[in-house]
């Protein structure tokens, strides 16, 4: 997206942010949706990113923002390994492959929402309310202020 003026519209999925897109910002719509905030490990690279003071990605985001929050996943419950989940009901496969507690389904389903609104709003210009505030739909979404 910063290097291509043909991308309207980008979405991170719980992704790693580097260093020039939050050096430089971005100036159309972006929307991230991460796990609940866990401290990264130490050393880990780029975690200025997800901070919202002055010189992070949120900061110099210059088009249309949104962050959101979906409880109870972890990092590869954005991946096809959260449909395994669903099929092997095990703790240890869960903790093995970083996937969180939330139903595989639910997540899937809520994340396809949610990406769906956002460029339906933002390419289509259509009507995208489940992005403006919390969703009785998909309660395991949180949309930050």
């Amino acid at each position: 997206m910063l290097a291509d003026s043909r991308v309207d519209a980008g979405v991170n999925l719980d992704g790693l942010i580097t260093p020039a897109p939050i050096a430089l910002g971005l100036d159309r719509p972006f929307m991230v949706i991460n796990v609940a905030a866990t401290p990264p490990p130490p050393g880990w690279p780029f975690t200025e990113g997800y901070t919202r003071g002055p010189g992070s990605l949120w900061e110099n985001l210059r088009g249309p923002r949104y962050s959101l929050t979906l409880d109870g996943a972890a990092h590869m419950d954005f991946s096809d390994l959260a449909i395994w989940k669903a099929q092997i009901d095990a703790p240890a496969f869960r903790e093995a492959n970083d996937l969180g507690p939330i139903d595989s389904l639910q997540a899937l389903a809520t994340v396809r929402a949610y990406v769906n609104a956002f460029f339906q709003r933002h390419l289509r210009d259509r009507p995208a309310p489940v992005l403006d505030g919390p969703s009785a739909a998909y309660p395991a979404m949180r949309v930050n202020p």
